[in-house]
């Protein structure tokens, strides 16, 4: 019963991880697209980036697991300086 449990939480953390992932890159997208204008006005400040979706998709289901340890870690210190 444990071992199921423990699997449905790691797949669930996985979907939730998924779907965050996906609304952040919906949000960022302002922050993606290439504003031609101003590369053209202004030749030196040339974005060079490229942003492609599958580079961060093998992090996306680990995101609620470091977000805990993220926010634990805070807590933690918090206690031991205070």
């Amino acid at each position: 019963m444990l071992l199921t449990l423990l699997g449905w939480l790691f797949i669930l953390q996985g979907i939730v991880g998924i779907v965050v992932f996906e609304y952040a890159w919906k949000k960022i997208k302002f922050l993606r697209e290439i504003d031609q204008n101003f590369e053209d006005k202004y030749p030196a400040f040339r974005r060079r980036d490229t942003w492609s979706k599958w580079r961060y998709y093998p992090f996306a289901p680990f995101f609620v697991i470091r977000f805990i340890f993220g926010i634990s870690v805070v807590i933690m210190a918090y206690i031991f300086i205070k």
